[in-house]
């Protein structure tokens, strides 16, 4: 079944952190990133600033359009500090 809620920026930083520390593998994060982020009608933090969503979409983009054997578990630390940028 699709997705039919918006992505939260706190869902989003759940997940880094969670693929940054080993609990999720780069596979399952690009599984996710494909499964949620791609349909084009989900909000991405509907509450949150333009620029906050813009930074989202770009790291989400990021993540579904590069193989997961390309990921840098250690730069998850990076992605966190753009989807925070209140």
């Amino acid at each position: 079944m699709d997705r039919t809620e918006a992505i939260s920026k706190e869902e989003l930083q759940q997940l880094l952190i969670g693929w940054g520390c080993g609990q999720i593998s780069s596979k399952e994060l690009r599984e996710w990133m494909e499964l949620n982020y791609f349909p084009l009608h989900l909000e991405i933090a509907p509450d949150e600033a333009q620029h906050v969503q813009r930074a989202m979409h770009v790291i989400m983009n990021e993540f579904e359009n590069v193989a997961s054997s390309r990921y840098v578990p250690e730069n998850y630390k990076a992605a966190l500090i753009i989807s925070k940028c209140d």
